[in-house]
């Protein structure tokens, strides 16, 4: 069971994803939207995602960042700034920039208090049947997650089906309340 740790399986997953087509990592993403749309989550009003790194061949969020819109709901998106996240909400005016991870930031826009935050889209590499996480390694949402309000949804985003169990979890790693991937739903709650 000791591959199942979480730089076994950041390395597993990291790599069965650079080995997808972009066209495969864009029909699954997809497929993870179509779920998500079927969902009983779209009576609230702040919305939180992140923007992909498409060169990572991380699963698109762009198919539902645009179903937000059109659905009217206030998107705030996260910015790297002094080791933490802070949360702005976007709307057709704001600009972006890339950051030197890769990932497209807002550089405008009105910063968002995360007690208003009703739904959060969460990035993940893999996830298990508990709906623990595991991410980049970095920490910026665990830290996030933590300082939530209480009734904020956790929804992880997957590639993948879940693994059985991730054996090093700890003290600062947050839970998921849901995972969705182009199969499944999978609530924790």
């Amino acid at each position: 069971m000791i591959s199942n740790n979480k730089i076994y399986l950041r390395t597993k997953y990291l790599s069965e994803r650079r080995s997808m087509e972009k066209k495969e990592i864009n029909s699954l993403s997809y497929s993870v939207t179509n779920k998500l749309q079927k969902m009983k989550i779209w009576d609230k009003t702040y919305y939180h995602i992140y923007n992909s790194i498409l060169e990572n061949n991380e699963l698109n969020t762009y198919f539902l960042i645009n179903f937000l819109s059109a659905k009217q709901k206030q998107i705030i998106i996260p910015k790297i700034q002094n080791n933490r996240l802070l949360h702005f909400k976007i709307d057709d005016s704001t600009d972006f920039k890339l950051n030197n991870y890769g990932i497209n930031e807002p550089i405008n826009g009105t910063q968002i208090n995360i007690e208003k935050i009703d739904i959060i889209f969460i990035p993940l590499i893999i996830f298990d049947l508990s709906g623990h996480r595991v991410g980049y390694g970095k920490g910026y949402y665990d830290r996030f997650l933590k300082s939530l309000n209480s009734n904020t949804v956790k929804i992880g985003l997957s590639l993948f089906e879940p693994v059985e169990e991730i054996i090093d979890i700890n003290n600062y790693d947050v839970s998921m309340d849901i995972c969705v991937t182009p199969n499944s739903i999978y609530d924790f709650k």
